[in-house]
């Protein structure tokens, strides 16, 4: 269907806004960076952007060369990983304006790997975590460093088929 994003009250959750008139469909990643807002969708290789000021698409950004879908996006205060959605176990580091920076690999994300964010951990230390993926143990999310090296096994590991995952500087969603 028609593809759109809540925005979400941080301390009650509660939804203060739908933003629709978005550029393809099932969309998987989301990062705002002051008033711009940076998508993905699963049917696509491009990185989108929407302006919150004007309320204006702006369409495709850049794409990913090598995949044909793209997931979930986390931004590390300058750049952005992306991972891929085409059935591999990469993560991109690009640019905003679309450069590729890096390709990683996470060994435990079996593909179609749709939960990655970045963080930093209590030593201060650049971190990533993903699930691993959607066909198997879709709840559970490991912890990486940014060259892809597997730091923790199951960090969370949810009952659920928990598919996303977002981080406020002190906790998991």
């Amino acid at each position: 269907g028609s593809p759109y994003v809540y925005v979400m009250d941080q301390s009650t959750m509660a939804v203060t806004q739908t933003i629709t008139n978005l550029s393809g469909d099932n969309g998987r990643g989301v990062v705002v960076v002051g008033n711009t807002m940076y998508y993905t969708t699963a049917g696509s290789n491009s990185v989108y952007s929407y302006n919150l000021s004007t309320g204006t698409d702006n369409g495709a950004l850049f794409s990913v060369a090598g995949s044909s879908a793209l997931s979930t996006m986390a931004y590390d205060g300058t750049n952005f990983w992306i991972g891929d959605y085409s059935g591999t176990n990469h993560a991109y580091l690009y640019s905003p304006a679309g450069t590729l920076l890096n390709t990683i690999s996470l060994a435990d994300c079996t593909g179609y790997c749709d939960g990655l964010e970045y963080f930093v951990d209590g030593s201060g230390n650049s971190r990533l975590i993903s699930n691993e993926g959607d066909a198997q143990s879709p709840g559970h999310y490991d912890v990486y460093d940014t060259s892809g090296t597997l730091i923790t096994h199951d960090l969370i590991n949810t009952t659920t088929n928990a598919t996303g995952i977002a981080y406020n500087g002190t906790d998991f969603f």
